[in-house]
């Protein structure tokens, strides 16, 4: 068995099934249907039956998987605004802390 992956840079193929592959990816990749598994970074609108990325790729969508690909979606865009706060609060905090000179 192989995987073919598809990145901005080209195609991979990695000797492995899909299934194994899929439990090694961080959270915020998708397993959709038995054929894919979609970064959802890269998702630029989802629809009743299909998914459309930033590249224009269309890959089909279930029924049964949409409102689980919209409930990952909401995870993974409150992880990003609670990484923004805290990159903001740790700002605030070395500006407080910056020594002048005399």
């Amino acid at each position: 068995d192989y995987v073919k992956i598809e990145t901005i840079n080209g195609v991979i193929v990695v000797y492995s099934t899909i299934k194994s592959f899929y439990t090694r990816l961080p959270f915020f990749f998708f397993r959709q249907h038995r054929s894919y598994i979609v970064n959802i970074r890269k998702i630029k609108t989802v629809s009743i039956s299909r998914l459309e990325l930033l590249d224009k790729s269309i890959i089909p969508l279930t029924r049964g998987r949409k409102h689980q690909i919209l409930r990952l979606i909401t995870r993974w865009r409150k992880s990003v605004k609670f990484a923004q706060l805290m990159f903001l609060n740790l700002i605030t905090i070395m500006l407080d802390f910056t020594v002048l000179p005399y």
